[in-house]
């Protein structure tokens, strides 16, 4: 449980401030938001998810609306406890209450005694079980192997692949208060940002959360904000802003530093999938495997996924030269596409995702989302498809027997020599097989002449 937070509901504006004010007295540090009406269940379902109270102060005056509020707060919060407030504790009114599920029952005028007791009981249950707050499961964290790796130019454009998805409401955290890159690569106006959020965020609401929040297409952006030095985010703010993020968004991408302090550890606790971003450069591999054995001390080992970012054709080391050294498998290669990316942060704009390393991204998503991902048919070169048509004709069933035709005496054909060119390498170059051909020719034909397997 992420934090103790209340919902007072009643109608009487005169009983909700002395209820608000007697709940502040006995227990200041509990964050209590009060509405002064019954509201529709559509309302107080999102409400719920939203400020996920853990427990509910009722007033009974209409034991119907209350009863319809106890039960819309339960569908989303199960395990939430409740108090319910009588005027008059007639016996149906009671029964009401008790078929609602609320254990508490404080009767009016209100009584300080009765109303301590009743929070003391409420928040030793808590404790003892917490509710189940419905929250997303899809909450992956980018981790960079060392800084300038690319783990914001990933995170950012995964996330906004996420969102182009039509059942995905995604959110993208910016946790890198020191950079402020997403700021740069996007050309965003100054604004506030997650440090600002961070003293509100026990008792975070969705009014103050959209206006921190900068829309980009359709993803909403939390950015880190101007670089601020001295003021840092503690790991119980940053647990609950993330929680907050998970009860009000299908998908959740966390952009986190390099540096993997309290902070970072207590996101990555909350974190489904751990992205560690590296290249094949021999430093970023060499941190990368520090890094990996910080994240198994952290037990966190089994949620990492490696992803090898600014691949290229002439790395030093392959694909699986960095698996057997790191000891993890590559979960994605994505290709260096300098001239891609600086064209598309000269302009304050994402990479076009109809591009190879745009795919790349939107392939990723698709995985983070459980989208099916189409696999890539494998090229087949010429050879392949010689092997393929002669084992065909092989195993091809024996056919009816024909009459042989009558030869025709024709020349001896002379046979000569021929290489075949074909494209077998990746990088799509001609590439001259060693193996030659023999080719006949029968004169006085037109020569053969030789030519590329397009």
């Amino acid at each position: 449980m992420d934090c103790l937070r209340g919902l007072l509901i009643s109608p009487d504006r005169n009983l909700l401030k002395e209820l608000g004010s007697a709940v502040a007295r006995i227990m200041p540090a509990i964050p209590l938001r009060k509405v002064g009406y019954y509201p529709e269940s559509p309302e107080l379902e999102t409400l719920t998810l939203t400020y996920a109270p853990v427990f509910v102060i009722l007033d009974m005056a209409d034991p119907q609306a209350a009863v319809r509020a106890a039960l819309t707060v339960q569908r989303r919060a199960r395990g939430a406890q409740f108090i319910a407030v009588c005027r008059d504790a007639c016996r149906d009114t009671v029964v009401a209450a008790m078929r609602a599920g609320m254990r508490e029952l404080i009767n009016l005028p209100l009584a300080a005694e009765d109303l301590e007791r009743a929070l003391t009981n409420t928040v030793a249950l808590l404790k003892e079980h917490p509710p189940a707050i419905t929250h997303t499961q899809h909450v992956v964290s980018f981790l960079p192997a060392k800084p300038g790796v690319g783990a914001s130019t990933v995170a950012l454009h995964t996330a906004l692949a996420l969102s182009r998805f039509g059942t995905e409401q995604a959110a993208l955290m910016d946790l890198d208060v020191d950079s402020g890159i997403l700021d740069f690569m996007l050309k965003l106006p100054f604004s506030h940002g997650i440090t600002d959020l961070a003293d509100h965020a026990p008792h975070m609401d969705e009014n103050l959360w959209l206006r921190m929040a900068t829309r980009v297409g359709n993803l909403d952006l939390l950015r880190s904000g101007h670089p601020q030095p001295g003021q840092r985010i503690s790991s119980l703010q940053a647990e609950h802003l993330v929680a907050f993020a998970r009860r009000n968004y299908t998908a959740v991408c966390l952009d986190l530093p390099a540096s993997l302090d309290a902070v970072a550890a207590a996101v990555l606790d909350q974190s489904r999938l751990i992205f560690l971003v590296t290249t094949p450069e021999l430093a970023s591999l060499h941190l990368a495997r520090r890094r990996l054995e910080s994240l198994d001390e952290l037990r966190l080992r089994d949620r990492v996924r490696l992803i090898l970012n600014r691949a290229a054709a002439d790395q030093l080391l392959s694909a699986q030269a960095i698996e057997d050294l790191l000891g993890i498998g590559v979960y994605e290669t994505f290709p260096n596409d300098y001239a891609g990316l600086q064209s598309a942060l000269a302009n304050g704009r994402a990479l076009d995702f109809d591009t190879p390393l745009g795919r790349c991204f939107l392939r990723l998503a698709r995985r983070i989302a459980g989208v099916p991902v189409a696999a890539a048919e494998p090229k087949k070169g010429l050879l392949d498809m010689l092997r393929l048509s002669a084992l065909r004709r092989l195993l091809a069933p024996p056919s009816a027997p024909v009459a042989a035709p009558v030869p025709r005496q024709l020349p001896q054909p002379a046979l000569t020599m021929c290489s075949i060119m074909t494209s077998e390498s990746s990088d799509n170059r001609f590439t001259q097989i060693g193996a030659t051909v023999p080719v006949e020719i029968t004169p006085p034909a037109t020569a053969f002449r030789r030519s590329r397997v397009m």
